[in-house]
């Protein structure tokens, strides 16, 4: 039986879902689902929003058509949903405070979707580079990351969220591989040598972090050769958090 998933949901049943009162075919069931009775668990959150997109992209890329049509509708929600922030732009449904990893997961998903579908992806070039400018305005010069910013006032907000620093390490690295003229190689290369030299001492984090995006920021790194000193030393501690059952990861929500 599949694990009772928000993936599993959009894609298996590929129907309307809801939150509270509102239902549309754009939004996946990213709280939970009660299978027994059918029932969405209320509660929606951007970020996990596009976290689903990008495991419905990884499987539409690995050849599941179910996965290609929930995405679609996924997207549909992101491109209604992007703000101008001045340097670029963020996905945010509503407020007036940008999450840093809601733009970056959508940044990682997209730019899946552009590797899937290739030439007709194009059309979209000016959105992805929209969000990536947002990312790369919210890196610190010391390569640390702003969680969220305040789009009246443009001010970057904290404190810091233990898993967006990986995130936008991940998208940016994507980013760079993708548009290599577009000016995100060093910021890229600088969010990432931060997470393997400086974060763990700097944030000081209890318990680690288990940071599964910042694993899937080295798998992609596009210029190793610029922390690969130490790279492989943090390859190896976290996979020690990970095969410990250590670390801040953990298996619920939480860990976007």
């Amino acid at each position: 039986m599949p694990p009772d998933t928000s993936v599993w949901v959009a894609v298996g049943r590929n129907r309307k879902v809801g939150v509270g009162e509102v239902s549309t075919p754009e939004k996946v069931p990213v709280d939970g689902h009660q299978p027994e009775e059918d029932l969405v668990v209320p509660g929606y959150h951007i970020v996990r929003h596009a976290g689903a997109l990008v495991a419905l992209e990884q499987a539409a890329t690995a050849g599941w058509p179910a996965a290609a049509e929930a995405a679609e509708a996924g997207w549909a929600f992101v491109e209604r949903n992007l703000v101008d922030m001045q340097d670029g732009l963020a996905f945010l449904d509503s407020g007036a405070i940008a999450d840093t990893g809601a733009s970056a997961l959508a940044v990682v998903a997209w730019t899946m979707r552009h590797q899937r579908q290739g030439p007709a992806a194009a059309q979209g070039d000016a959105q992805i580079l929209g969000l990536g400018r947002f990312l790369v305005g919210q890196v610190e010069a010391t390569g640390a990351v702003a969680s969220a910013r305040d789009r009246s006032s443009g001010a970057l907000l904290g404190p810091r969220w233990r898993f967006y620093t990986g995130e936008v390490a991940w998208a940016l690295q994507r980013l760079a591989v993708a548009y290599p003229g577009g000016g995100f190689h060093e910021p890229a290369a600088r969010v990432l040598r931060y997470l393997v030299h400086e974060r763990d001492r700097v944030e000081r984090w209890f318990p680690a972090v288990a940071d599964h995006w910042a694993a899937y920021a080295l798998a992609d790194a596009a210029q190793p050769e610029l922390f690969a000193e130490r790279a492989d030393g943090y390859r190896r501690v976290l996979a020690g958090r990970f095969m410990t059952g250590g670390g801040a990861a953990g298996a619920g929500p939480s860990n976007l």
